[in-house]
């Protein structure tokens, strides 16, 4: 029997009486991402809309899809995503829209992106104007 069938032999008998320790397995690398927002407030009259522009990027591991919720909106004030969901590393697009019958005010909006592994918010200040009557 040659040397190095014998050493073969050898590691093969030693790992079925459970001798040799399992080979280290490397542990995934969770992912994570960071968000941003291209604006920290906007001031809107009735009846008008923006679309601000979000960011995303991958801060450790892979990329992964990324949806998106906002919260803190008042009564008549809605915001589409457009893609409601995306690649992190690209961008998406929040049209907030105020209807007519909106309460003035300042209200802080929180927009969520949620991945399988990580959820982060980025917030910016609405500010809905109502406009002077003459």
């Amino acid at each position: 029997m040659s040397r190095s069938s014998a050493t073969l032999l050898l590691v093969v008998l030693l790992a079925f009486a459970g001798l040799v320790p399992p080979a280290a397995t490397a542990s995934p690398v969770p992912s994570d991402f960071s968000i941003g927002l291209n604006v920290s407030s906007v001031s809107l009259y009735r009846g008008n809309g923006y679309t601000a522009q979000i960011s995303t990027s991958v801060t450790n591991g892979a990329a992964e899809a990324v949806s998106f919720t906002a919260s803190g909106m008042p009564p008549d004030v809605s915001i589409v995503f457009n893609p409601s969901s995306v690649t992190v590393g690209t961008t998406a697009n929040a049209t907030i829209t105020v209807g007519s019958g909106a309460t003035a005010g300042s209200y802080p909006i929180q927009i969520t992106g949620q991945t399988r592994s990580a959820r982060h918010s980025v917030s910016c200040t609405l500010d809905i104007l109502v406009p002077d009557e003459a």
